[in-house]
């Protein structure tokens, strides 16, 4: 157990770094994740990683961590690099806290706009900031994602938990749909399915929740 200060208070709270994963097994020693172009953007700041893992980032003052980068993932006021050798490199608000990263090698990472989640090679979850609760127990999961105040992942069943608040049906994933991929906007969560196609759950004022019906994709992104 540790002490977090939540972003949005002065006080100390105590948190645990959970596992989900039905079994966890060791901690993975060494990690060494693929790196390739990206590009992520949130509340103001941008950020791209190239072929051979260096980052990038422009808008507010990021300090972009040295070394081979997987990708990078943003918050309101934090971010976190996911190193090529699995270790969170974070900087912003949510370092102003202890947090469960010390020792792990993550596979996956994701960030709401208060808090940051780690998901090791054995499919177990550990997250630091705001508590949004954690999914249901007793799955191994393969990929997180994370919207404004709400997280998605993926079993290796390719089955959809989301959890965190509930405004506009964000937790509301389809329960008997297989999905290879998930991606979080703000308040609605999209996932091309098993057969390519892209179903997507909670908000859609803008029409955000309802893609081409008969359209199949191979990559897809949420936004805000």
């Amino acid at each position: 157990v540790g002490l977090v200060l939540p972003l949005d208070s002065g006080s100390a709270r105590a948190t645990t770094a959970l596992s989900v994963s039905a079994d966890p097994g060791p901690i993975a020693n060494s990690v060494n994740l693929p790196t390739s172009p990206t590009l992520v953007a949130r509340l103001g700041v941008a950020c791209e990683t190239d072929a051979a893992g260096r980052a990038s980032c422009w808008g507010s003052d990021v300090p972009v961590p040295a070394g081979a980068v997987h990708r990078i993932v943003l918050g309101r006021a934090h971010g976190c690099a996911l190193m090529q050798t699995g270790e969170l490199s974070c900087w912003g608000a949510v370092e102003d806290s202890a947090d469960p990263r010390s020792g792990h090698r993550f596979v996956d990472a994701a960030s709401t706009l208060h808090t940051t989640c780690g998901l090791t090679s054995q499919g177990a979850l550990h997250c630091f900031g705001r508590d949004l609760g954690m999914p249901p127990s007793g799955h191994r999961l393969t990929q997180i994602t994370g919207g404004a105040d709400h997280f998605c992942a993926l079993t290796e069943a390719q089955h959809a938990f989301c959890w965190g608040r509930d405004t506009d049906g964000q937790l509301d994933a389809p329960a008997d749909t297989r999905f290879q991929q998930l991606s979080a906007g703000h308040f609605h969560t999209c996932g091309i399915t098993a057969e390519g196609l892209t179903t997507c759950w909670g908000r859609t004022t803008e029409g955000q929740s309802t893609p081409p019906a008969t359209t199949t994709f191979t990559q897809l992104s949420a936004g805000w």
